[in-house]
Formats: C-alpha cells, structure tokens, sequence
C-alpha cells in the first residue's frame, strides 16, 4: 500500500508540472519533426521527459491529445497564410504559400490536408474577400466565381501532392508561373461562355481521332 501510495504522489507531481499547452505544443513538435505516426502517448511522454500517465490526466483520452495536435496544426497554417490578403493578387499570394507550405512543413501538410477523417480541419481560408474582389474584376457571378477558385485549389494542392512525393522540386518563380496559367486559362474559359459538360471518354472507333474537337 505505502508503494501504490508513493507511486500516485510522484505521478502527481511530475502531471503538475505539465499543462495542456506544453503538452499539445511537444506533440506538434513531434508530428512537425517525424510526422503524424510518431505521435503515440509513448513517444510524447519522452519527448517531455515524463511517463504516460501525466498526459491522461491532464488532457484526458490520447484521442484528445490527436483531435488538440491537429488543430494547433492548421493554426500554424492559417498564420502562414493569413496576410495573403495584404498582396496584390492576393488570391494568387495564398496558393503560393499553401504550395510552400508543403514545401517548408510537409509533415504538418500531410497531417492538415491529407489525413482521412480531417474533413473538419481542412484549413480552406476565409474566401469571402477573395471572391467579392473577383466578382467585381473579372465580372463573373457566384456559380463562375466557386469554378475559379475550385480550380486552382486543385491545381495548387497537386503542385504540394508533388512537392511532397520527391517527384517535383519548384522555385518560387516556377510556383507562381504555373499558378498564373492556371488562373488565367480558367478566366478566359468561363469568360468565353463554352459549355463543355461532362466529356466523358468512350471506346474509339476505328480510324477515329484520339482528339475530341472542342465545342
């Protein structure tokens, strides 16, 4: 009994050592330097220099502690790229730094963006601005206005997808390049009024065309 005793008094006070900050702050440290799969209570618990048992009791269920880590995560994203909006074009600044973000916190990229079950964390920014400053400029209305931006969050999300695979190493003026022509063949399509639809591939007849002739 005077074992079970001394063993909760010393686990008490290495707990008050810690608060839910330290410990939520050593997880983000950890997933940033080895990535999500090393956060375990185990390897938290070392990364602070304590047993397992301060991190129950502080914070609860190690699902918590995951659930906290990934928010802190898209925190540290959303102050990457929260003065996009002080550049001209700001739109433009903001897929600039997503792509860079990929390329400067790739373990926090993965955990953010390409994490299943993080639908609710995905870090989108507040696009409100953005998208009444389009409308005005390039007169174009709600529905052209979400196909604009669609667009290039895709393209701008599988310039990361390739910076984080190894397959593709970008400067920031081959970034930006890439991202101009994008947006700006997306502009000159919904300006132009074609409607393309749903071309869905089908079997080639024989001696047809592989090309399907624009409309």
């Amino acid at each position: 009994m005077l074992y079970l005793l001394e063993e909760a008094f010393r686990h008490m006070g290495r707990s008050s050592n810690f608060n839910r900050e330290t410990i939520i702050e050593a997880g983000l440290q950890l997933v940033r330097e080895q990535g999500e799969s090393a956060l375990t209570a185990r390897t938290l618990g070392k990364a602070l220099g304590c047993s397992t048992s301060p991190l129950f009791t502080v914070c609860g269920s190690f699902e918590d502690i995951r659930i906290e880590v990934k928010k802190a995560a898209t925190r540290v994203f959303t102050e990457y790229v929260e003065d996009s909006l002080n550049y001209v074009p700001a739109f433009k600044e903001f897929g600039m730094r997503l792509v860079k973000f990929s390329i400067e916190e790739p373990n926090l990229y993965k955990m953010i963006f390409l994490t299943p079950g993080n639908k609710s964390l995905i870090a989108k920014p507040d696009i409100r601005e953005y998208i009444e400053a389009m409308k005005d400029t390039y007169g174009i209305d709600d529905s052209q206005v979400n196909i604009l931006f669609d667009q290039v969050w895709t393209y701008a999300c599988g310039l990361s997808a390739q910076c984080l695979a190894g397959v593709a190493s970008y400067t920031d003026d081959e970034i930006s390049d890439r991202l101009s022509r994008q947006f700006t063949s997306t502009i000159i399509y919904l300006k132009s009024g074609v409607k393309t639809g749903n071309i869905k591939p089908r079997l080639r007849k024989e001696g047809e065309s592989p090309v399907m002739p624009l409309p």
